[in-house]
């Protein structure tokens, strides 16, 4: 429980291709694209994450486009590069000059002719290498797009050589993508190779990764996951347009069983030690990895470290990671990811950009912000200033200034000794927290247990919509009862569908039908790899919703339904989430917590742990920050606050030299 003073506390932007740059807005961010708005026009839309395609309409409102799974980060002639999918079904595509001033570029994938074999359903789950391909131009240090076609479509059984029992939705379907002018470093369009999909010889795979010439054979190696289950496959093709593959090693991870999801992450560690561990692979959509070696004269990778969790909050799913060399053993220098932040009752976001490395001094996999952020800090609020020893049951408020408590960069270092406990960090007024539990004396120095405290979470009404539009009611939903698979979940079919991640709240599927005109109906399934995981079904046409069954779940898209529906009570507030880190004898515990409206991430020592909470709850009346104390022994840090400008530019980026310095 926090103690008395701290618990006061607690009181017309088009898809561009080939556009002009949008005028900039009013209301304090003159030099930004649309994607930056005052916190009084849109409280929940953040301003230096990566977010979706916004659109000016007629009457003069703003709205952004929903997103879910990254599917790439990288560099490439000097241009960064994000692509994220938009609901499903297509790839949007930012890009920036440094990693925090980022432009909204043509969709890198789209939805094909509605007479179009394999992508009339849009492009889902995929992963851009570099692999050399031993033609000109496309030689290792051009970008290649693998992906999944026909955005969550079934396929007939024994269609594309699936064997019995195999599953359909994305699995078992590939395609193939290269630029379209690799000369340039925007790389804007991209050619699907004709005919597709790829053919499989073996079983076929899906949720495509890594590519890269072999170091023994002429031939190509892929990461992918057998029938859309177990990954993680190692497949071959010896055919340099990489459209025929071959089942080559169903076990390319040894020592360790397989379950995970996305493209498999595989990739050297930066700073990792000669004798290892040397490489990573996801072990499943991208907040934890295994670590071992990988032998590219035997191509397995051989895992020889416990599980190692690089974020902690349940809001990070489905990432990418990139920046890569032609091949495994190349030293990049820095690698990049990012994941899909899924914020409920608002537009979901791409998490900050982080480098991923080795940390020598506690032998663990870490993930923190990319040092580029640094550069968005448009003000100092507090440098480096002593708090004095903070007793138990009070506080140390910081001077920042209620206007700026949305957008910040707050650090704070804490002198350890034994005996503390109850202490730490709170932001938008105590919405968001991080609390150290408590902390162990070793002769090495302390392990400190954490609590994250995310914000409030839903289910909320929609926010009211701007002047002259007609404000939508909540939306009830209702649970059916004949819930079976090949769009038998209510009559007619999907236009669309969106897999999403275990554990998913179903008024996600809802939030992203209300944000597409074509959507009347949706469905939420629960189906498909990982176990728990399911579809967002969108359907096109009015249907009556059946009755009770825990499968499956239903609901109007644009009015309520009455037909055996219900308003669901309101979610209890959340239990703390849990981290535990080292911290090394003469070590102090550096907490950095980066409020960006929201979204709110969390830095424990450089990511020996990681949190990020995403809610719909930030009012500009709650940006208070303090440091405070409810154990029964005092502390004493060190802290800084500084304000965070806008990471989006209303300028096309021009290439410049990568900085390399994480």
């Amino acid at each position: 429980m926090l103690p008395a003073l701290a618990a006061a506390l607690l009181v017309v932007h088009v898809r561009a291709g080939g556009r002009d740059p949008p005028s900039p807005p009013t209301g304090g961010f003159p030099d930004s694209g649309d994607e930056c708005q005052p916190a009084a026009a849109q409280p929940n839309w953040p301003t230096f994450h990566i977010v979706n395609n916004v659109t000016k309409h007629a009457d003069g409102h703003l709205s952004m486009e929903n997103l879910n799974d990254a599917n790439a980060v990288f560099e490439y002639k000097g241009i960064y590069h994000v692509m994220n999918q938009a609901g499903g079904g297509n790839w949007t595509h930012a890009i920036s000059n440094d990693l925090v001033h980022w432009f909204h570029i043509a969709d890198a994938l789209g939805r094909g002719p509605k007479n179009s074999t394999w992508d009339d359903q849009g492009a889902c789950d995929g992963t851009v290498s570099f692999p050399d391909l031993g033609k000109a131009p496309y030689d290792g240090t051009v970008p290649i797009l693998m992906y999944g076609p026909d955005c969550g479509r079934d396929l007939p059984p024994g269609e594309g050589g699936l064997r019995a029992g195999a599953k359909s939705g994305d699995a078992a379907r590939i395609e193939v993508c290269l630029p379209k002018e690799p000369e340039s470093p925007y790389v804007t369009d991209w050619i699907k190779t004709q005919p597709g999909p790829v053919h499989f010889e073996g079983t076929p795979c899906s949720f495509p990764g890594r590519v890269w010439k072999s170091k023994v054979g002429n031939y190509w190696n892929m990461l992918c996951a057998l029938n859309g289950g177990a990954p993680w496959v190692r497949y071959t093709s010896n055919d340099s347009s990489l459209m025929h593959w071959k089942e080559a090693d169903t076990s390319f991870t040894k020592g360790i069983d397989k379950g995970a999801a996305a493209g498999a992450l595989f990739h050297k560690i930066p700073g990792a030690p000669a004798a290892g561990p040397t490489h990573m692979i996801n072990a499943n959509t991208g907040s934890a990895f295994y670590l071992g070696t990988y032998d590219s004269t035997k191509e397995i990778m051989t895992v020889t470290s416990t599980l190692q969790i690089i974020e902690s909050g349940k809001a990070y799913n489905w990432a990418a990671s990139g920046n890569d060399g032609p091949d495994p053993d190349t030293d990049i220098g820095r690698l990049l990811t990012v994941a899909w932040v899924s914020v409920p009752w608002a537009p979901s976001v791409i998490s900050l950009v982080r480098s991923m490395s080795w940390d020598a001094a506690t032998k663990q996999l870490v993930t923190y912000p990319v040092n580029e952020y640094e550069t968005l800090r448009n003000a100092t609020f507090v440098s480096g200033k002593s708090t004095g020893a903070i007793s138990s049951g009070s506080s140390f408020r910081l001077d920042v200034p209620t206007s700026a408590g949305g957008a910040l960069d707050v650090l704070a270092s804490f002198n350890l000794t034994a005996g503390q406990s109850g202490f730490g960090v709170a932001v938008r007024s105590g919405d968001v927290r991080v609390e150290v539990e408590n902390l162990t004396k070793t002769g090495t120095g302390f392990i400190v247990n954490l609590n994250f405290f995310g914000g409030p979470v839903g289910p909320h009404p929609p926010p009211p919509q701007p002047s002259g539009l007609a404000v939508l009611p909540f939306i009830t939903f209702c649970q059916t009862e004949n819930c079976t698979m090949n769009n038998t979940d209510l009559s007619h079919g999907t236009y669309k569908s969106t897999h999403m991640p275990a554990g998913t709240d179903p008024h996600r599927c809802q939030t992203m039908c209300l944000a597409d005109p074509m959507c009347e109906v949706w469905v939420y399934r629960i189906r498909g790899q990982p176990t728990g995981s399911g579809d967002c079904l969108f359907k096109s046409e009015a249907h009556t919703c059946p009755s009770a069954n825990t499968k499956c779940t239903a609901g109007r898209g644009h009015e309520p339904i009455g037909h055996n529906c219900y308003h669901p009570p309101p979610s209890p507030p959340p239990g703390p989430t849990k981290a535990t880190l080292k911290v090394l004898t003469g070590e102090t515990l550096d907490i950095r917590v980066l409020v960006d409206r929201s979204v709110v991430e969390i830095f424990a020592n450089k990511g020996r742990a990681a949190f990020v909470s995403a809610d719909n709850s930030f009012h500009e009346n709650h940006t208070k920050v303090a440091l405070f104390n409810s154990g029964k022994a005092p502390v004493t840090a060190n802290v800084s606050a500084f304000g965070i400008g806008c990471g989006w530019t209303k300028t096309k980026p021009t290439p410049k030299p990568p900085a390399r310095d994480d």
